[in-house]
């Protein structure tokens, strides 16, 4: 009897402790982001463009980054995520906006950046061609641990259009670790194969003043949408470790008497 008492006892702590785990999750976070762009393979970069034109063109590779400040999310996990982007596609004076390749479809990987590249990003104003520190940068956007990929249609893109990108659990892991703090990305097409033409995501029409790029896109057009939940109170963790105490004492036990 005593036994069974033991182990209901330890069992429910458990319960108990799990419980303070799985705190239900309430409307998505949207951020948006604080700062974006892109980088060339030579190192191009313009501080004011906030194009986050990604892929080939002009036998260029280009790849972009997003910024985010999480400063509002001290205290939580994240659950789930995506980088919700404006990929409005449409042809203005003959050039292709938007989705612009002859392929059916394209893959965009997003990658972790580097401490040193977060930090920076934000006063970045490189664009002196060939720029040593640039390429750095362009080389850091596409390389790494992979936090999200998606599979883009030229079917599914049309004027306004938003693409979604998932995070794995490897970028759930970076937000949450960054949560309280600033985070970086960069994305860089997975699918190039070397085509002639352009085979480019994400770029936008300036149809506003030619006097300073791209004036309309904002934080609004690269957003994270989130689910978050509380991190647990240091409660659950001393139940938790006296239910597994409890357990471990049950265990020893029930292996002396055999």
């Amino acid at each position: 009897m005593g036994k069974s008492i033991l182990f209901k006892s330890a069992s429910a702590a458990v319960l108990i402790a799990i419980s303070s785990y799985a705190t239900v999750a309430g409307a998505a976070t949207v951020v948006d982001a604080g700062n974006m762009g892109a980088f060339g393979s030579d190192g191009a970069h313009v501080s004011y463009n906030f194009n986050f034109a990604t892929g080939l063109s002009s036998s260029a590779e280009r790849r972009s980054f997003f910024s985010f400040d999480l400063s509002s999310l001290s205290g939580q996990a994240v659950t789930a995520a995506s980088l919700h982007l404006f990929d409005s596609t449409q042809t203005v004076a003959a050039v292709n906006y938007g989705y612009d390749s002859a392929d059916a479809t394209e893959t965009v990987n997003l990658y972790d950046v580097s401490a040193a590249n977060t930090a920076n990003l934000a006063s970045m104003a490189y664009g002196t061609n060939p720029d040593l520190t640039g390429q750095g940068v362009f080389a850091d956007l596409g390389s790494g641990t992979l936090i999200g990929t998606a599979t883009i249609t030229k079917a599914g893109s049309g004027v306004g259009s938003y693409v979604d990108i998932s995070f794995n659990a490897a970028g759930l892991f970076l937000l949450t670790s960054n949560a309280g703090g600033q985070v970086a990305m960069g994305a860089a097409l997975g699918s190039l194969a070397g085509n002639s033409g352009n085979q480019t995501l994400f770029s936008a029409w300036n149809n506003n003043n030619l006097s300073n790029p791209y004036p309309y896109l904002d934080g609004t057009h690269a957003q994270l949408v989130m689910d978050t939940t509380p991190v647990p109170l240091p409660a659950g963790v001393w139940l938790l470790g006296r239910a597994l105490g409890g357990l471990g004492a049950l265990r020893r036990r029930r292996k002396a008497q055999a």
